[in-house]
């Protein structure tokens, strides 16, 4: 799904969160390819390590997103309702434009 620049939108998930984004490690799973992110909560300094389980650009902005929740969650770190909120539908916008995109490129391979 994502290519380049379009890796920042992930990142930019994860600042919008309230988190900085350390580094990502991408490793070998068996014949299964996984990226693990480290995170640091800006306001306590906490570092979270988040496997993904499969690589971020196999995943919509909104999966990754609810990875990165559920991961906080796990580690009892708390985030107003008001961010969470306005994160997910951003990453419900980004996920309908990027299916726009898609929708495009396959309609004028079709007609080539």
């Amino acid at each position: 799904m994502a290519k380049g620049g379009a890796l920042k939108k992930y990142k930019a998930v994860i600042e919008s969160l309230g988190l900085r984004e350390l580094d990502v490690y991408r490793y070998k799973k068996g014949s299964k390819q996984t990226d693990i992110i480290r995170v640091m909560e800006l306001s306590t300094g906490k570092v979270l390590t988040i496997d993904l389980g499969t690589l971020r650009e196999s995943l919509s902005y909104s999966e990754f997103f609810k990875k990165i929740i559920d991961e906080l969650k796990k580690n009892k770190i708390s985030l107003s309702e008001r961010v969470i909120s306005k994160v997910e539908r951003a990453t419900e916008e980004l996920d309908k434009r990027y299916k726009i995109v898609e929708e495009e490129l396959s309609e004028n391979k079709q007609t080539e």
